[in-house]
């Protein structure tokens, strides 16, 4: 049975691709890698709305910026950003958000470790397209002498810094689910 799609549940997909945008353009720089928000947002509304509202909500943000408007990182936007090697992990927060709902499922208070690992399934999901997607532009439309692991060792630093993101994202939605759902009652 699929469940009605009420006006509380558009408005917060729309929070969520709201909060995209606002997580493309927060930036602070360490050391190894920037920070950005979208892997937090991106994960956070999986786990919060659902596998569907999830999902959603990241297709919305997608198709903000696919038709146009500046929503992607450093103001980017247009139907040519699918050519941008990064690309693939914006797809893939889209994945990581329907897996990370879906696999939290429906109970009114998941525990933290049953959040965490929705959320790490998310991440790896997220990874997996990125990489493939980023070695498929490289290797395929840029024409570079690349490989899957040359790219793979690159990104890990992004990894673990998006793996304490997608805990600190655990932390906050094992509080928040239950709030969310007590309303939805």
């Amino acid at each position: 049975m699929i469940n009605k799609i009420t006006t509380r549940d558009l408005i917060l997909a729309g929070l969520f691709s709201g909060l995209m945008i606002v997580g493309a353009s927060l930036r602070i720089q360490f050391p190894l890698v920037p920070l950005t928000f979208q892997p937090f947002f991106a994960i956070l509304s999986g786990l919060l709305l659902g596998s569907t509202l999830g999902l959603f909500s990241q297709i919305a943000y997608l198709a903000l910026g696919l038709v146009g408007l500046p929503v992607f990182a450093g103001g980017s936007a247009g139907l040519l950003y699918v050519l941008k090697p990064t690309f693939g992990f914006l797809l893939g927060f889209a994945l990581s958000a329907w897996l990370a709902g879906r696999l939290v499922g429906t109970s009114f208070k998941p525990c933290f470790l049953r959040v965490l690992a929705s959320a790490m399934s998310g991440l790896i999901a997220v990874y997996a397209l990125g990489i493939l997607y980023m070695y498929g532009i490289q290797a395929i439309y840029l024409a570079k002498a690349i490989t899957l692991a040359d790219i793979a060792k690159g990104m890990l630093p992004f990894f673990l810094k998006d793996a304490i993101l997608f805990a600190g994202a655990s932390a906050a939605a094992t509080r928040l689910i239950p709030l969310l759902r007590q309303n939805k009652r």
